[in-house]
């Protein structure tokens, strides 16, 4: 089989596009996250990472393990902008290019050889553009499909590029834990562990039979994986599902009148990234954790698809209005998304309708406007609290 299928991960994204620009927090341990006590790490730095701080781990816990480290809030206007930048550097090279997130990707070069010389001359040339143009390292990896690539890229990180061959896959795989696959998650990992399984080299030579007794009818993928099979194609990606906000409070919140003020910027940021993305919607949700975790959604489906900030906060008033004991049980977090979406075909939705509707398109286009000048951030509508910003969702 041959390599023609690279993965390239960025290196702690965040935090290094942080650390170029600020050359204050360079060789020190940076924590990226927030915005409170309560929220979660999005990115450390290597230097943090040494401490045992890990993406995702509760922001409290990241301070317990690296006190001295830098925290930051994140920037998610300027990670986005740079994984574009990056995205267009890979593109360069192939048209196959399948974002993952913002800092990876798999690239199809099977087509580009050609023109660019092989798998591994591809990778090293866009891993080098990469550090050369933006000051930013990544890990690459070069196989034969897409799942062999993702180990290869993680084997020598960071700064990493590791070509892992068809016929030495079980050299490499066999030793790895079977959360290594995609899909083991942490529970999946402790039915099988049962068994006495630990590594994808257990998994491998374990008979189907015995599988099948807590792995079901996901046994043969599972078996494919270990053996290094993996048939996916890299595809081009496809319009977004959703496209939602959620804001996670640095204290609980008792009174409804609060939510409805963040209600109100979760709407006005939703529906100024749907009629950026060209997008409109024929589904609000409004989604609700309580303090003890509960979480809550409620949902409406409208037959006139809307990208409209106004109309996007009355349906999310109206659905707010449905959760009970906001003020017994207090609300730690709140969501609004929109999903089945459609292309805007016209930036006139409401051309025809109540000239209200006409006023609030030509508010929503004055507050786009200046946004692309000056920032996401630089304009709210009146009675938003805003004291803490937002979290994407998706």
């Amino acid at each position: 089989m041959k390599n023609t299928i690279l993965h390239i991960d960025m290196d702690a994204f965040y935090a290094s596009v942080e650390q170029r620009n600020h050359p204050e927090y360079r060789n020190k341990p940076l924590v990226v996250g927030g915005p409170s006590s309560r929220g979660v790490v999005c990115s450390a730095s290597y230097d943090a990472r040494a401490f045992g701080v890990k993406s995702a781990m509760p922001i409290i816990t990241a301070k317990r393990l690296c006190p001295q480290a830098i925290f930051v809030l994140p920037n998610m206007k300027i990670y986005q902008e740079e994984s574009n930048k990056i995205m267009s550097i890979m593109n360069r090279f192939t048209p196959l290019v399948e974002p993952i997130s913002l800092d990876e990707a798999y690239l199809e070069v099977g087509g580009s050889q050609k023109l660019f010389g092989s798998a591994e001359v591809i990778g090293k040339k866009i891993q080098t553009a990469i550090q050369e143009e933006l000051q930013l390292s990544s890990s690459v990896g070069v196989a034969p499909n897409k799942f062999l690539a993702k180990i290869a890229s993680d084997i020598k990180k960071p700064k990493g590029f590791f070509i892992l061959n068809w016929q030495e896959r079980h050299q490499i795989l066999d030793a790895l834990p079977i959360t290594a696959i995609a899909g083991i998650g942490k529970k999946t990992a402790e039915v099988i562990s049962a068994l006495g399984i630990k590594t994808i080299k257990d998994l491998r030579l374990t008979p189907k039979e015995v599988l099948r007794t807590c792995l079901g009818n996901q046994t043969e993928h599972f078996l494919r994986m270990a053996n290094g099979e993996d048939e996916r194609p890299v595809t081009l990606p496809d319009a977004p599902l959703s496209v939602g906000r959620e804001h996670t409070f640095g204290e609980d919140i008792y009174k409804e009148e609060h939510l409805r003020s963040y209600l109100q910027g979760l709407a006005d940021d939703v529906g100024s990234r749907l009629r950026k993305q060209n997008f409109s919607t024929h589904t609000i949700t409004v989604k609700i954790k309580y303090a003890d975790f509960t979480l809550i959604t409620r949902s409406i489906t409208i037959e006139q698809a809307t990208n409209q900030t106004k109309t996007l906060y009355q349906i999310g008033l109206q659905l707010l209005e449905k959760v009970k004991d906001i003020n017994k049980k207090g609300v730690r977090l709140l969501g609004l998304s929109a999903g089945q979406l459609v292309t805007s075909t016209t930036g006139q939705l409401y051309l025809f309708e109540d000239p209200v509707d006409q006023k609030q398109q030509t508010l929503d286009k004055v507050m786009d406007n200046i946004r692309n000048r000056y920032g996401q951030d630089c304009i709210f509508p009146g009675g938003v609290l805003h004291t803490e910003k937002p979290k994407k969702k998706n």
